[in-house]
């Protein structure tokens, strides 16, 4: 069973370009398995905004985290992420083009980093390098390639809360 009933640690936060793909995003985060040195989640969340009142940006990232140490506040965690992104980019040559199109986009995101948490509940900071990845452009633009683009730079901050529901 993933959604193991003895394991009832979840994060709801805020995260900061990376895995959002975008500007930001609200993620929920779910533990699967922890043992005395690892702990394995699974996360997803949603982003829209609209973007200078031309077209709208959509994001829906899923993915799996790991960190070490789960009885410490400091952790190394490593994760990737599949994010679904509406609107990464678009044709406009100046903002006040008018015929704008906007790219559908399969991207996966890796993502190194540090994670502060205490293991029983409160404050929640990640703050990691996150390359990219675009598998697949789905509604393209012309000057977009359609498959595989690499993007090696790449960082992100997450905000947020653990709640236990036991």
């Amino acid at each position: 069973m993933i959604f193991s009933p003895e394991l009832c640690a979840q994060n709801i936060y805020a995260e900061f370009l990376g895995n959002s793909g975008g500007l930001y995003s609200i993620n929920y985060e779910h533990v699967i398995k922890q043992t005395d040195k690892k702990v394995w989640g699974v996360h997803g969340g949603f982003s829209f905004y609209r973007v200078r009142g031309k077209y709208n940006h959509f994001s829906k990232p899923i993915g799996f985290t790991y960190w070490n140490r789960p009885q410490g506040k400091h952790h190394a965690e490593f994760g990737i992420c599949l994010n679904y992104i509406q609107g990464l980019r678009d044709n406009r040559e100046r903002w006040d083009f008018e015929d704008v199109r906007y790219t559908k986009t399969l991207a996966t995101l890796l993502n190194v980093g540090y994670r502060f948490q205490k293991p029983d509940k409160g404050f929640l900071l990640k703050v990691y390098y996150a390359p990219a990845l675009i598998l697949y452009e789905f509604e393209s633009v012309e000057y977009v390639p359609r498959y595989m683009e690499f993007y090696p730079v790449g960082f992100g901050l997450s905000v947020g809360s653990r709640i236990n529901l036991k």
